[in-house]
């Protein structure tokens, strides 16, 4: 399935970047970046992100520029969907450690959107109130639409990492409606606000 996001930056909606969900064997899927972010971002380039949502990781691969198609590792995670939505996600080339937990222990559902406001953890593991991403519905019971607003002023790939969980879960979503007589549409089109 391909996608496209945009962010809304003032009044004025830009192209953020295109990449397509492709899932390889069970429960394994890549996020494949078509198209990068615009020019303004800085390299390394985050290109190809692997899921494996049986055994909760992922890894990401980046390139040094946007002519490039060397890919270096650059990302890892780990994530947990119960009891709360956590993420444990390190940026090798930057050194950094992100560990994010949602708001609330619901976020996904089979016959619903994912709704979640995820956040930071501190260095003792207790959540913030730096919220770094959160989604909505915007059209109730159209399984196509998702909203999905991004802080701006965090890390770019743990907000790319992050943001292919939200998406995995909305495939889910998509295959309930795909199942259901009233939709016929599988989600194609996501919106992505910058919030910072």
């Amino acid at each position: 399935m391909q996608f496209k996001t945009s962010f809304r930056l003032g009044s004025r909606m830009s192209h953020m970047f295109e990449y397509e969900l492709q899932t390889t064997t069970a429960g394994v899927s890549n996020l494949v970046f078509l198209e990068a972010t615009p020019p303004s971002s800085p390299p390394p380039l985050l290109k190809n992100v692997t899921y494996n949502f049986q055994e909760r990781h992922l890894a990401g691969y980046c390139t040094d520029s946007e002519s490039s198609t060397s890919l270096t590792p650059c990302l890892k995670a780990t994530f947990k969907p119960f009891p709360y939505l956590n993420l444990r996600i390190e940026d090798s080339l930057m050194g950094e450690v992100t560990n994010l937990r949602s708001e609330a222990q619901e976020w996904q559902f089979l016959d619903d959107a994912p709704s979640f406001s995820l956040l930071t953890l501190n260095s003792s593991g207790y959540i913030t109130n730096d919220k770094i991403m959160e989604t909505a519905v915007t059209k109730w019971n159209h399984c196509n639409l998702l909203k999905v607003c991004l802080n701006g002023n965090s890390s770019r790939l743990a907000l790319l990492a992050a943001l292919g969980v939200a998406l995995e879960a909305q495939d889910k979503f998509g295959m309930y409606c795909k199942g259901a007589a009233k939709w016929t549409q599988l989600p194609r089109i996501f919106s992505v606000a910058n919030v910072s």
